[in-house]
């Protein structure tokens, strides 16, 4: 769940060793290295790329910003204004606060909530633990790639747990895919139109869909998906080689500034 690159683009980069590979058929195994890979991604930069739906309590404040999990966009800043663990006061954006950094950067996340100096309602953050309860859509970006596949007709309903794609479609298991407002994981194949899917996952909700709906799939920056591939390359022949490809050893020396430039190129300041 949550791979950043696709199982096709993986195989295109360990190339036509991985089909010769004692034990290479085991797909789920490759599928394991790339979910490890990928989240290794995001504990060393801080920077989780998946969006996920999310209600959280931050407790991390200094003066009037309030530093959360990278976000893409917020649906409500409640406040308990009088420690009763009801939450009375609905804070409204640009009214009441402000995102940072302002006026946001292209295809990066927000990190804080600055209240606004001209707000009549809050002067200050809580300064205690759970007083602030924030909901939003929480990661790195949002961004999507139309897969070429719609709903079939008739639509679906949201305990379907599969979907019908067009004839020659190229979604990989592993995949996000995005329909409406759901995220769905797409655990297995069927035949050549179907594939089997997790619903409602990263805290979407499954719901029904009209026919005709575009299916979407997640899209992830080049050089992520480029370096994880790289990385994932290393761990595979590992350990199903011994390391032992033609250019094992210069390919492990060259691959890792490569990561830990990624790393560095991607990685968001930890809260105060």
């Amino acid at each position: 769940m949550n791979i950043y690159p696709r199982l096709s683009q993986v195989r295109r980069t360990t190339g036509d060793r991985l089909e010769r590979v004692s034990g290479s058929g085991d797909e789920p195994r490759l599928l394991e290295i790339m979910e490890q890979v990928s989240r290794e991604f995001d504990r060393g930069t801080n920077n989780p790329l998946y969006a996920r739906v999310a209600t959280i309590y931050p407790n991390s404040w200094n003066g009037r910003e309030l530093w959360l999990p990278p976000f893409i966009s917020l649906s409500s800043v409640l406040i308990d204004d009088d420690g009763d663990d009801t939450f009375e006061l609905t804070l409204v954006a640009d009214t009441d606060y402000r995102l940072w950094p302002e006026g946001g950067i292209s295809d990066q996340p927000y990190q804080r909530i600055d209240i606004n100096p001209n707000s009549t309602r809050i002067y200050g953050w809580p300064c205690y633990a759970r007083r602030v309860k924030v909901t939003g859509v929480f990661g790195y970006s949002y961004e999507k790639a139309a897969t070429g596949s719609v709903v079939a007709a008739g639509g679906i309903t949201s305990s379907v747990a599969s979907l019908t794609l067009a004839l020659g479609h190229d979604i990989d298991v592993g995949e996000t895919l995005v329909i409406d407002d759901e995220q769905l994981d797409v655990t297995a194949k069927g035949d050549a139109l179907t594939v089997t899917v997790t619903r409602g996952i990263n805290g979407t909700t499954a719901a029904a869909h009209d026919a005709a709906a575009v299916i979407y799939r997640r899209k992830y920056p080049a050089d992520v998906v480029q370096r994880i591939s790289e990385r994932v390359r290393y761990f595979w022949h590992n350990e199903f080689r011994g390391g032992q490809e033609p250019d094992s050893l210069g390919f492990a020396t060259s691959s890792f500034p490569r990561w830990r430039d990624l790393i560095l190129a991607y990685e968001l300041p930890r809260s105060p």
